[in-house]
């Protein structure tokens, strides 16, 4: 028989196993929320509608575990399904609107969401926790598409007792660089880099040299960076990237790029750290920022979910030796 030379993406299949175990939805959202106040300035906490998260953020929880398990109830989170709007207001319970970070708050819960079932289910059988890091991801990028479309509707907004807070430098910066891009037919890339293992890091060096460590990749990233590049954090090691005139395969080397520059640069118990990639390339990948960050961010789970370095760019260069399924 002859193999197609091709390689396609299939659809992560549903983890049907997670129904088995017992996941509290007040405890997950306790956990999501302690996740959003780590990764942002405590001043970013009065952004936060406390209220509307209490009521709406176990209901958010509760339907991603279940689109974890099950394709109907993911079509429930999709466009045009019943919870639709529950997932497009992700971002607004986090407190922010703005596109890069919604995906950030969105990739919080996806992160406590998989400490959780992953600890449930775990480690006995690598193929079902491949299956499980695959599926997350999935449900993941359905949720942070929802999210950066608006703020939602799944009950009304509780105004802030402040102004959400947004960096307006980076949706500027991605403003002009898509301005100029149209103007010239120059592509575009946006890359996503994201130090792995971060919950782990921290538990197992302290908070205090944990987040040390991870302060030095992110600087590693940066160094390796060409001038005309734009970077920008978007939480704890995680690194924005905008790259003018790059195509994909030339954003795959950058990113390869910026996860070996992790690993060059900083160990932890005689192990190098590493980080993973994700890109997205305008226009193909989408005509504007969010669609744009919607994708890198995709592609950033998908990279992780297979043990590569840099993901969105086909063939990927750069996968690391031995790398496991998961990190």
């Amino acid at each position: 028989m002859r193999l197609d030379p091709t390689p396609r993406p299939r659809r992560p299949r549903p983890v049907a196993e997670v129904a088995e175990l017992t996941l509290e939805p007040e405890a997950l959202a306790k956990g999501w929320l302690l996740a959003l106040l780590d990764q942002a300035p405590l001043a970013a906490a009065a952004a936060l509608p406390a209220a509307r998260f209490a009521r709406d953020a176990p209901a958010l929880c509760t339907a991603m575990v279940g689109a974890i398990g099950s394709e109907a109830e993911l079509e429930r989170l999709a466009e045009g399904g019943d919870l639709h709007a529950l997932a497009r207001s992700a971002g607004a319970l986090a407190g922010t609107r703005e596109p890069a970070s919604a995906a950030a708050a969105v990739g919080a819960l996806r992160a406590v969401l998989w400490a959780a079932a992953a600890d449930g289910l775990g480690s006995s059988d690598p193929a079902l926790v491949a299956d499980l890091a695959e599926r997350l991801a999935h449900v993941a990028a359905v949720v942070t598409e929802a999210a950066l479309a608006g703020p939602g509707a799944s009950a009304e907004p509780e105004a802030p007792a402040e102004p959400a807070p947004e960096p307006p430098a980076w949706r500027d910066a991605l403003a002009r660089r898509l301005a100029e891009a149209a103007q010239t037919g120059r592509s575009l890339a946006v890359l996503l880099a994201e130090v792995d293992g971060l919950e782990r890091l921290v538990a197992s060096e302290g908070e205090a040299a944990g987040h040390g460590l991870v302060e030095r990749a992110v600087a590693a990233m940066r160094a390796a960076l060409p001038p005309d590049d734009t970077a920008f954090e978007g939480g704890p090691g995680r690194l924005w990237v905008l790259a003018p005139g790059l195509g994909r395969l030339a954003a795959g080397a950058l990113g390869a790029r910026l996860g070996e520059a992790v690993e060059h640069a900083v160990t932890t118990r005689g192990a190098p750290l590493t980080a993973s990639v994700g890109v997205a390339v305008h226009p193909a990948d989408g005509a504007d920022g969010g669609s744009l960050a919607a994708h890198a961010e995709e592609a950033l789970y998908d990279a992780r979910a297979t043990g590569l370095r840099v993901g969105g760019t086909g063939p990927t260069p750069g996968r690391r030796p031995d790398a496991p399924l998961l990190r």
